[in-house]
């Protein structure tokens, strides 16, 4: 996977470099091919080179005008974020483990089940051992 530090490469002027490879390569075929056709049909020999680069002219403004495809960037700093979510999500669930595990070891086990989850986490004056944070007694 690509370090997501580093901006999206653009794709266009490789894309560029393809189509004027193959665009070249077309012209050069074409040339010998309009001089042999040129013979019988001299019309013909004008426009098949000129086809070429009209093609050639056309695919150029359609791979440098097209937009980036910014929806597949915005598809994806959406699921970033959701999957920091889901990240902080288990996070909090490992710390509400290991506090519920450390709980468990410090209660003997003949006095009862640890207090539940809404008991210790929904009361914020809970200290983790169980007393009322704030009250008299010690």
């Amino acid at each position: 996977m690509a370090n997501s530090n580093q901006p999206e490469k653009d794709p266009r002027p490789g894309n560029l470099i393809r189509l004027g490879c193959i665009g070249s390569t077309l012209l050069a075929l074409c040339i010998p091919i309009a001089i042999t056709i040129g013979l019988k049909e001299p019309l013909l020999a004008i426009v098949l080179p000129l086809a070429v680069v009209a093609g050639f002219t056309i695919g150029l403004l359609v791979i440098w005008f097209t937009p980036l495809r910014k929806a597949d960037t915005r598809e994806l700093e959406a699921i970033k974020g959701q999957l920091a979510g889901l990240d902080q999500r288990l996070s909090n669930l490992e710390m509400i483990d290991s506090y519920e595990r450390r709980r468990a070891e410090r209660t003997p086990h003949g006095q009862g089940a640890p207090p539940s989850h809404g008991e210790t986490l929904g009361n914020p004056a809970m200290a983790p051992d169980g007393r009322v944070m704030g009250s008299q007694e010690e």
